[in-house]
């Protein structure tokens, strides 16, 4: 009875090891800077980073986010548009 509870049990541990594996993700962004009076886009870049992490904690951490900056000393938005690259 006991052999036939340890081989099930250690299937999922071995499951839930390898699905929880930390690897290497990179995160692609394409980056605008907008005018926050008239709305202009007054710069555009891109950049890209390696995040290594599981893949739902690297997706979570790859998103789409704002920043508020100055941009020749007028308030804008720095609007970074970011996913994992391979995926969507």
């Amino acid at each position: 009875m006991n052999r036939i509870l340890i081989i099930p049990v250690i299937a999922l541990i071995c499951l839930v090891s390898f699905s929880s594996c930390k690897k290497n993700y990179t995160c692609s962004c394409i980056i605008k800077t907008v005018l926050k009076d008239d709305g202009k886009v007054v710069d555009n870049s891109s950049a890209r980073y390696t995040i290594r992490e599981n893949e739902d904690n690297a997706k979570a951490a790859c998103k789409y986010y704002e920043l508020e900056v100055k941009h020749l000393e007028r308030r804008a938005i720095e609007q970074h548009f970011c996913s994992i690259e391979g995926t969507e």
